[in-house]
């Protein structure tokens, strides 16, 4: 099984839970000490409050839908390191592109959370 095929559907699930504005989902697809960094905004957000937070925000933008493109996969079975450049179409508003990077964790249960993010707008 490659990385790519052994990642997808918990890739699939967050960008899922993110266009349908699924809280629990989007919390539930990072690790309990998972860290966002924002190197646009310059801005850090650590643990499952300060995601919340911030996908508080993100739902204020309004419903959007997100494609990736420029994939790229590596790493071993344990940690997925993830790069795209990721396009997001906020509904009746502007579309935004960021470069982002993703290591995401093997957990006990054998799915994967995302641990580390860091993006930053193009």
């Amino acid at each position: 099984m490659t990385l790519d095929s052994t990642l997808r559907p918990f890739i699939e699930k967050l960008a899922e839970a993110g266009q349908n504005h699924d809280e629990d989902g989007f919390i539930n697809s990072y690790t309990p000490n998972a860290t966002i960094v924002d190197i646009t905004d310059k801005e850090i957000h650590a643990g499952h409050d300060a995601l919340r937070t911030l996908f508080r925000k993100y739902c204020t933008f309004g419903k959007w839908t997100s494609t990736a493109s420029n994939e790229e996969f590596s790493g071993c079975e344990d940690i997925i390191r993830y790069t795209c450049l990721s396009t997001l179409s906020i509904v009746n508003g502007p579309t935004m592109s960021f470069n982002v990077l993703q290591y995401w964790r093997k957990v006990a249960d054998g799915s994967y959370k995302c641990e580390v993010e860091q993006f930053t707008n193009t």
